[in-house]
């Protein structure tokens, strides 16, 4: 008879940040010289962390909505307001 073992694999955490939402703003030239401000959102996948709880001391957990919600934010502020 052979005796069982228990091996555990642990992962080590995976930072994907290419793969994170991305934010620009871009100033397109109008046919009458003016520009026309525009805020982009680069988002290459969706994403979210798996600590549900909260456990690895992180301030806050890393998901694509908390990123698309924070970059609107920092757009509004770049678009309209110069």
């Amino acid at each position: 008879m052979s005796e069982t073992k228990v091996v555990s694999l642990i992962r080590d955490e995976i930072k994907l940040e290419e793969q994170e939402a991305k934010a620009k703003v871009i100033d397109l030239p109008k046919e009458n010289g003016e520009t026309v401000r525009l805020g982009v959102i680069d988002l290459p996948s969706f994403y979210a962390s798996f600590d549900p709880n909260n456990t690895k001391d992180r301030a806050e957990s890393k998901s694509t909505t908390a990123d698309v919600a924070r970059l609107l934010r920092k757009l509004k502020q770049r678009v309209f307001k110069g």
